[in-house]
């Protein structure tokens, strides 16, 4: 199976769940992304950086070695388990 659709779902929730976790009163530990979202709002810089990341490893797709999309794809998950631990807290 090619990674690249396990790093765009991945990609997905972790915008998905990043809204919710923010939402619920957490905050971006990202300080990038955070300025981002400071000038142009949550979902909007979300889908820039998430659609940037996709259309990177989308079109350079054949040139990154498995090996690197997949810790990428590890770090994701890490994220995402992030995520749900910040929504689940503020319940």
């Amino acid at each position: 199976m090619n990674l690249i659709y396990i790093f765009i779902a991945l990609q997905v929730l972790d915008a998905v769940s990043t809204v919710i976790a923010l939402d619920g009163g957490g905050h971006e530990v990202n300080p990038i992304l955070k300025k981002i979202m400071d000038k142009i709002g949550v979902i909007p810089a979300l889908v820039l950086v998430k659609g940037a990341a996709i259309a990177f490893f989308w079109y350079y797709q054949e040139l990154l070695p498995d090996p690197l999309v997949l810790l990428l794809c590890l770090g994701y998950v890490w994220i995402l388990y992030n995520n749900i631990q910040v929504i689940r807290e503020n319940l």
